[in-house]
């Protein structure tokens, strides 16, 4: 079994397209926000979409992963698409577009979130 993850970049002028293809679990995981962080600041794009079609396996961590590219590029102002195929049903991608503007004024509480050796704040919205 391959537990390597694979992460492939377009950057157009209006959009930076990442696509995954192998694990995105606790051993692959931290690659996803250090190419997210390093490709944002080396090319400014109003939108960023993350390609999950080709994840094999996504895990508690890898989802945290996910949440992490979520803050970072919400804190840029940047609008986050995550493209996963649906469980059962392999015919059309789902999207779920990640934007917190609409948010902002929402009163939040904090949830300490237990990663292996790495504990982080995780803010919720109520």
């Amino acid at each position: 079994m391959n537990q390597t993850l694979q992460l492939r970049m377009c950057v157009t002028p209006h959009r930076i397209i990442i696509e995954a293809t192998g694990p995105l679990t606790a051993l692959t995981a931290h690659l996803l926000p250090k190419a997210v962080v390093g490709v944002l600041r080396r090319y400014p794009a109003p939108v960023v979409e993350i390609d999950l079609t080709g994840v094999t396996a996504l895990d508690f961590v890898g989802d945290i992963a996910l949440q992490d590219c979520a803050c970072e590029t919400t804190r840029r102002g940047i609008l986050l698409i995550v493209t996963k195929p649906p469980s059962d049903d392999r015919k059309a991608p789902k999207t779920i577009h990640h934007n917190i503007s609409n948010r902002q004024h929402a009163t939040r509480t904090r949830t300490l979130i237990h990663v292996g050796a790495i504990c982080r704040y995780h803010v919720k919205a109520r």
